[in-house]
């Protein structure tokens, strides 16, 4: 490790943006280039998704040629944490070596260290609550983080299949019972299953990295209050990229008309200095085209139909998605089906992260179907290596 390295370093609570934060004042003015000390010594909480989130991080800076190192935290439930949500197997299959080699040397105890208490079991936010009253721990390859390895086989959809069923798992089901009622049901099948095949569908992806967690508060005998996180992330080729080349090819980009899904979005675009230009409205039949910008080509990349091959080479939907709908099974539908899903079925929020640019979405008001902000991060601060989806519902005691 080169004694220049620059040092990213996190702050106790660590979340996506928090960790978004430190990168961008690391980075500012002139980029980050060069070796990376990733900090944590001061951890006291970790969010699973700003894992995923380092790790592509970790990733792309890897691919540039420089040298990573990590200083562990000093926190004996983060460090659990680690172990429990398989950081360190998730470290291996990003980087291509072991955790081991990474972390500086005085930090090594932590290969010696063994815990297995409820308490960091509790930290991990994987204690949950069934429909029959009862404390059930999920099984500890379920929520945490997973890497799907795809291949250029005709069976590499069956990657999204798997993951589906796991979330039809009976244990699982009922929980999603609990607290979405019917609505639990499509939680696998038009919201993982759509995530994923999302990412198996992008060129260059080598591997796709999953977490959720069920995180509840209050008793069980009010309304209960927190979410459930999904995040998936893909080393591929960026979904703006794909269908920006698409477009400059002069290729079809929208595999058909649905008028009846026409959705509206009031679209708030923020860029690098935090400056919110005035909120304009879109509609899902204005396609894209050589002069949208990077930022509604990332929006429009949600709208029906729309896709970089409308051949659908590799195209699979769950079974129950075009039971409901068989339109909803052509080319191009799988974004839109799991921001239907996630926003107005679920009443939950959908971020988007790729490159320079975030998105996030919501339900609309004053006549638009969702409300959407974009925002646009500096030159300076590192791009997201891939795709990074992230789903985020309400939990609701029933």
């Amino acid at each position: 490790m080169n004694s220049t390295a620059a040092i990213l370093e996190l702050p106790p609570d660590v979340s996506v943006g928090s960790l978004e934060f430190a990168l961008d004042a690391l980075a500012k003015p002139s980029g980050l280039e060069g070796d990376l000390v990733v900090d944590m010594t001061a951890c006291r909480f970790v969010e699973p998704a700003s894992l995923i989130l380092l790790l592509a991080v970790m990733h792309a800076h890897q691919r540039k040629g420089h040298a990573l190192q990590i200083f562990l935290p000093e926190s004996v439930q983060v460090r659990d944490f680690f172990r429990i949500w398989r950081f360190p197997e998730a470290v291996r299959y990003a980087l291509g070596h072991s955790f081991r080699a990474i972390v500086r040397a005085e930090d090594h105890q932590y290969f010696g260290e063994r815990s297995d208490t409820i308490d960091s079991m509790k930290y991990a936010g994987r204690v949950i609550s069934t429909d029959d009253g009862r404390e059930r721990l999920l099984p500890t390859d379920f929520f945490g983080i997973r890497t799907l390895v795809p291949d250029s086989s005709p069976f590499a959809h069956l990657v999204a299949s798997d993951e589906c069923e796991r979330w039809n798992q009976q244990h699982v089901q009922s929980v999603l019972r609990t607290h979405f009622g019917t609505h639990g049901g499509r939680f696998g099948s038009h919201v993982v299953h759509e995530a994923i095949m999302n990412s198996l569908r992008h060129p260059g992806a080598r591997i796709i990295q999953t977490a959720s967690v069920f995180e509840r508060t209050g008793p069980d005998s009010e309304r209960s209050s927190g979410n459930l996180t999904l995040v998936v992330w893909d080393d591929g080729e960026s979904m703006v990229t794909t269908l920006s080349h698409a477009i400059e090819r002069g290729l079809e980009v929208r595999s058909g008309t649905f008028p009846n899904l026409t959705a509206s979005y009031e679209v708030v675009i923020e860029d690098e200095d935090g400056h919110r230009r005035a909120p304009i409205h879109v509609t899902s039949d204005q396609g894209p085209n050589t002069d949208t910008s990077l930022d509604l080509l990332l929006l429009s990349c949600l709208f029906p139909g729309v896709t970089r091959d409308v051949r659908g080479v590799g195209h699979r939907v769950h079974k129950s998605v075009t039971r409901d709908d068989p339109q909803l099974g052509q080319p191009g539908m799988g974004l839109y089906i799991l921001a239907n899903t996630v926003v107005d079925v679920l009443g939950g929020q959908l971020a988007l992260r790729t490159g320079h640019l975030f998105l996030n979405l919501k339900k609309g008001r004053s006549g638009s179907s969702y409300r959407a902000k974009v925002k646009r991060f500096g030159a300076w601060h590192p791009p997201m290596s891939g795709n990074m989806v992230t789903v985020r519902v309400p939990i609701v005691h029933r």
